[in-house]
């Protein structure tokens, strides 16, 4: 349980402007590795990866991702505590590609984040909206634009019926990305159709 609460921890560091913490946070909670089980070293190792990423360590985000996918191939669902049930495949594949994006890898980032969503129970509509903006962001920077928007209107689809503004500030990230595409018509179209979401966050 500390080391879950040190990994969430890490959730805000990699995103501050401090993201190194992450990787420290992350690193300590890892010292007691013995006493945890595969799924919770992997999701801990997953956000070791994330905050490396953020952080523009590339060598410390590749050894952890691969940590942590290897770590989950071994964990027996029936011997891991409850409330680690949402670190899956899915989950694990999202925060590769979320990694990937940070890292500046768009192209890469797509492959982990489409096979996130395929993945991905359906019910967990959060988790699919979140994704599916980190996917459209890996779309519109590998230069597929209409796909891209394509992605980010289903995305904004769930987003509209969440009334989250964290999850608006997802479309807003996307929308940022595809700021040098704003004059085609897929970007023009999906403006027209989700102004109201973009404008709603005061960023």
């Amino acid at each position: 349980m500390g080391a879950n609460v040190l990994g969430y921890m890490s959730i805000q560091a990699a995103f501050s402007d401090t993201p190194r913490d992450a990787v420290v946070l992350t690193e300590s909670a890892l010292n007691g590795a013995r006493e945890l089980t595969p799924a919770v070293q992997a999701a801990t190792c997953a956000r070791l990866a994330r905050g490396a990423a953020y952080a523009g360590d590339a060598t410390t985000w590749q050894r952890s991702q691969n940590r942590a996918f290897d770590l989950l191939s071994r964990s027996v669902p029936e011997n891991e505590p409850s409330w680690i049930y949402y670190f899956t495949e899915d989950h694990a594949h999202g925060i590769a590609g979320e990694s990937l994006l940070a890292l500046g890898r768009p192209k890469q980032a797509e492959g982990h984040l489409r096979r996130a969503v395929a993945l991905m129970d359906p019910g967990f509509t959060r988790d699919r909206a979140q994704w599916l903006c980190r996917l459209a962001t890996a779309r519109v920077g590998a230069g597929s634009v209409e796909q891209a928007c394509a992605t980010a209107s289903e995305a904004a689809a769930i987003i509209r019926k969440l009334d989250s503004p964290r999850m608006q500030q997802h479309l807003v990230e996307f929308r940022h990305v595809a700021e040098p595409y704003s004059s085609s018509a897929a970007v023009r179209e999906f403006d027209a159709k989700y102004r109201d979401l973009i404008r709603s966050t005061s960023t």
